[in-house]
C-alpha cells in the first residue's frame, strides 16, 4: 500500500470533508467531522482493506494521515 492509496481511502471515509482538503499532512483530528464514529470508520477501513487491527488509542496517538499510514505499515 502506498501513502497515496492510503490517503485516497481516508478521503473515502471522511465524506463530509472535500477530498482535496485531505492530504498526507492533514491532521485528521482537526477536521470538523472528526469524532468517535469517524475514528471507528477508519479502524474498520484499515481492518477491511489492509487486514490489520488497530485500536482507538492507536488512532488518537497519531495526528496526520501520514503518521497513521506509517503506523499501519509498521504492523
Amino acid at each position: 500500500m502506498t501513502l497515496e492509496e492510503f490517503v485516497e481511502k481516508v478521503q473515502g471515509e471522511l465524506q463530509d470533508t472535500p477530498a482535496e482538503q485531505i492530504t498526507a499532512e492533514t491532521n485528521y483530528k482537526e477536521l470538523e467531522e472528526w469524532g468517535s464514529l469517524t475514528s471507528l470508520s477508519l479502524i474498520s477501513m484499515i481492518e477491511e482493506e489492509y487486514d490489520k487491527l488497530i485500536t482507538g488509542a492507536d488512532v488518537r496517538a497519531r495526528n496526520s494521515v501520514k503518521e497513521l499510514w506509517e503506523y499501519v505499515e509498521s504492523l
